[in-house]
């Protein structure tokens, strides 16, 4: 049985992925590092970043995440990127081709 914070996962990635084709993911805890790079998951992860033993408490987990990333622009790691989109796991993405001409 597919879990629903799972389909939360596949759902926003796919919806995400067909306009921004480089996703990464970061990850608290060994549970999760494990699940986003098993066969079972099966996301196309362009990075999975770990932030496990960098937060104290899960409501921390967008502070972290935040930082991670800031770390991986000034590190040149991502200098390949202009920009990153942020978003929750939760967030589907929606783009609405509009012609007003």
């Amino acid at each position: 049985m597919v879990s629903t914070r799972f389909a939360y996962l596949n759902l926003t990635f796919w919806s995400h992925y067909r306009v921004f084709p480089h996703i990464g993911v970061v990850v608290g805890t060994q549970a999760d590092y494990d699940f986003v790079t098993s066969k079972a998951c099966g996301l196309p992860w362009a990075e999975v970043v770990s932030v496990i033993d960098h937060i104290a408490m899960p409501k921390n987990m967008g502070v972290a995440a935040g930082i991670a990333a800031q770390q991986k622009f000034r590190n040149k790691a991502w200098s390949h990127f202009k920009y990153m989109y942020w978003t929750e796991s939760d967030q589907v993405f929606l783009s609405i081709l509009c012609d007003y001409s």
